[in-house]
């Protein structure tokens, strides 16, 4: 196993692992590695778009960048979404009332990457709408 790839992967799962944003100590204590280390994994994963900093806090969450590898890994695997009730689909199926991204949830399939209204208002969530394909097309003029 890679070490280096084996440790940005699990700080991106301690990111996902709670309701808030972690700060480079928080993470490098959970996994048991130092704040340097940390500090250059974050900030490889934020080049690539995987984690965001948050400007007034300084501490990290995931980055819109996920939502294109989960895009990419939908696109690949065909998963259709359903409107049909929950107990109707089998337990592997993603639909939009079954999985959210935090605090947006989505009217229709991550596949077109349209964000519905926010369940909340956040900045985050207007990130995420922000950095939607349908969004740039709009800002472009297409």
């Amino acid at each position: 196993m890679i070490q280096s790839v084996d440790r940005a992967a699990r700080i991106t799962k301690v990111l996902a692992s709670g309701p808030r944003r972690l700060g480079v100590s928080e993470i490098a204590d959970r996994l048991g590695l130092t704040r340097p280390t940390v500090h250059g994994l974050l900030q490889t994963l934020q080049a690539h778009g995987f984690v965001e900093q948050d400007r007034d806090s300084d501490k990290y969450q995931l980055g819109a960048g996920l939502l294109q590898l989960g895009n990419s890994y939908l696109d690949l695997n065909g998963t259709k979404w359903s409107s049909a009730s929950p107990a109707s689909r089998p337990r592997s199926s993603i639909t939009p009332d079954t999985r959210s991204v935090r605090s947006v949830s989505w009217a229709t399939p991550i596949g077109s990457c349209r964000a519905a209204q926010p369940n909340r208002s956040s900045r985050r969530s207007a990130k995420l709408l922000a950095a939607s394909p349908e969004s740039s097309a709009r800002a472009g003029g297409l």
